[in-house]
């Protein structure tokens, strides 16, 4: 093979994503030099949108973490409470975690009925009925989690969330899964399908972006590719100065999702406990809110 054959067949391969130049010139912001601290960098959010849109139909937003520990269970409390406080009705929040996550100890509330007991029960025939079986918050926000126990949880299958959905959705207006971690295989296949609006969660470093960057690549190339205009990257815990210029980051991303909302690192969240919005600082307030009300937009947009 010629030298000239040999180049052109190279500059055909996909690129590995550090090696990408829309993507390696991703910049670290400045270290703070001996004359003292930069300025805390803006997190600079779009504004929120009018939370009291009309829905043709029930909407499901699903909130996806690309690996652990970046916010996901956060991002999805957020959400829902937040949905639930603005709209004054009944928000559900559906955990599709296989490994029993954290999110009843973020909420504070103790585990009543759990997916499969709603997937067993089916459709109760009124909303009365689940007040005694669903656990809920004192805002609004009713709460299924994947398992009452890690090996129920563990149990949880694309069977177990159709079903469950199946006999809960028409009671919801608005209803947030929280989901496992990446995107991968038949349960998130098919919690990503029936949703209308997707929040990917990632962390303020390279890897974190790019592997959001790329999510939302193969989102925009599969079968659902309509997902991706709706959906919202939130990039949580976000510290004064961050390791990498986070407005860059946004303007990477711009164009393959909806919009970039940045949370605050907040003192709050970070031990790990119940999350309570009125002792979340105000900015962690406001970016909730951005984060909120652009994901129920996106869902009341999908046909």
């Amino acid at each position: 093979m010629r030298q000239s054959q040999f180049e052109s067949a190279a500059a055909m391969r996909p690129q590995a994503p550090h090696l990408d130049p829309r993507l390696a010139g991703l910049h670290t912001t400045p270290k703070r030099g001996w004359w003292g601290s930069r300025k805390p960098t803006p997190l600079d959010n779009p504004p929120a949108v009018d939370f009291h849109l009309r829905l043709r139909a029930p909407r499901r937003i699903a909130v996806v973490g690309l690996k652990g520990g970046v916010g996901k269970t956060t991002s999805s409390i957020l959400i829902a409470r937040t949905i639930a406080r603005q709209r004054r009705e009944p928000t559900l929040l559906l955990d599709s975690d296989t490994t029993y996550g954290s999110l009843l100890l973020r909420l504070g509330v103790s585990p009543v009925a759990s997916a499969h007991d709603i997937a067993r029960m089916g459709d109760p025939g009124s909303l009365e009925i689940l007040r005694g079986v669903i656990s809920q918050t004192d805002d609004g926000v009713w709460v299924v989690p994947s398992g009452r126990d890690p090996a129920q949880s563990a149990a949880f299958s694309e069977s177990t969330y159709v079903d469950a959905v199946r006999a809960l959705y028409r009671y919801f207006p608005v209803s947030v899964t929280d989901c496992g971690t990446g995107l991968a295989g038949s349960l998130m296949d098919r919690v990503v399908t029936a949703s209308h609006s997707l929040v990917i969660a990632t962390s303020a470093s390279m890897d974190g972006i790019l592997s959001a960057h790329n999510a939302l690549q193969w989102l925009g190339s599969s079968d659902n590719r309509g997902i991706a205009a709706r959906t919202i990257v939130v990039v949580g815990n976000v510290p004064d100065q961050p390791v990498i210029d986070i407005a860059e980051a946004r303007e990477r991303l711009r164009g393959l999702c909806k919009a970039v909302v940045s949370i605050p690192a907040d003192p709050h969240i970070a031990p790990g406990g119940r999350i309570d919005l009125d002792s979340l600082s105000e900015e962690t307030q406001r970016a909730g809110a951005v984060l909120a009300s652009l994901a129920l937009s996106a869902a009341a947009s999908a046909q």
